[in-house]
């Protein structure tokens, strides 16, 4: 079974709109038009199993109305083709009792997203949230490195997501993009000896293998 562990879905209303300004800040083209139905057919067309939409609450308020609309994705599709995590926000003030909610409602996780929630990954409203959500065994995923609309502040580094797994103690976490994007070269270094998974999202295309040193090369030329 493959299973593809990061994906976006938006609202058709909103979807062609989201894609233009994406595409803007990237500099570069989505696979679908962001809609549901184009992530599904997308993810058919590349010979993936299940697709794992992670939603990010750029806001306190959109949790609540994010998770409602997960689940109801969730409900429709019963696990099969595509699933939903949650969303959590670190300035959400109610963060255990809506966890508990998600374990409630079937969720297997979560997704943060520093960059665009104002928070380093080791500050304590993120330690207070993975803490108690790997204590309910809700998975955890989360942003790592630079992200392309903010190239100029990092908020989670290798370095910041050690000190947070140090806080907590050692838990499975997910970090995207090969554990920091544009990080890269720190991740062995922070990293490799915990228990974190990585993703390839967004980062195959910047990181290529050169043959003959089994090393892994970034465009700027920095290897791990």
């Amino acid at each position: 079974m493959i299973i593809d562990i990061h994906t976006h879905e938006f609202p058709d209303k909103i979807a062609a709109k989201t894609k233009e300004v994406l595409q803007n800040n990237s500099h570069s083209e989505t696979f679908s038009d962001l809609t549901l139905r184009g992530l599904i057919d997308t993810e058919s067309k590349a010979g993936i199993d299940l697709a794992v939409i992670v939603p990010v609450a750029t806001k306190p308020s959109q949790v609540e109305s994010i998770n409602n609309s997960a689940y109801e994705i969730n409900e429709r599709f019963g696990g099969k083709t595509v699933l939903s995590f949650a969303a959590m926000h670190p300035d959400f003030p109610e963060y255990k009792k809506e966890l508990k909610r998600l374990v409630e409602m079937g969720f297997k996780g979560i997704k943060l997203h520093p960059a665009y929630q104002g928070h380093n990954i080791d500050d304590i409203e993120y330690l207070r949230i993975m803490d108690e959500a790997n204590s309910l065994g809700l998975a955890i995923i989360t942003h790592g490195g630079i992200d392309i609309g903010f190239p100029t502040v990092d908020f989670c580094s290798p370095e910041m997501t050690r000190h947070a797994i140090n806080e907590i103690g050692d838990f499975p976490l997910i970090v995207a993009h090969m554990g920091g994007w544009k990080d890269w070269e720190r991740v062995p270094e922070y990293l490799a000896d915990t228990s974190i998974l990585i993703d390839t999202s967004a980062s195959l295309n910047e990181i290529v293998p050169r043959k003959g040193d089994g090393h892994y090369y970034s465009k700027e030329g920095r290897y791990f």
